[in-house]
């Protein structure tokens, strides 16, 4: 994560958040990079510890529905 921050440091963009994610077991380090005046996104970069365990994520409400066709996408 060190490695990360000080690459895209040396690229010209600040940290905006960063922090640590503590689970039951492991832990998440993140950061936000200030990338959006150049990007137009923001940019996350997220470090596992090698301990972690899935936490079995639920999408809420439920999943994305499916496009019909690529058109509809675009609009």
């Amino acid at each position: 994560m060190d490695e990360r921050r000080a690459e895209t440091r040396n690229g010209g963009f600040d940290v905006a958040m960063a922090g640590v994610w503590k689970g039951d077991k492991g832990r998440c380090h993140f950061v936000f990079f200030d990338t959006e005046h150049a990007t137009d996104t923001c940019f996350e970069s997220i470090g596992f510890s090698n301990d972690r365990e899935d936490l079995g994520f639920q999408r809420y409400p439920g999943p994305p529905s499916e496009v019909a066709d690529e058109d509809q996408m675009l609009a």
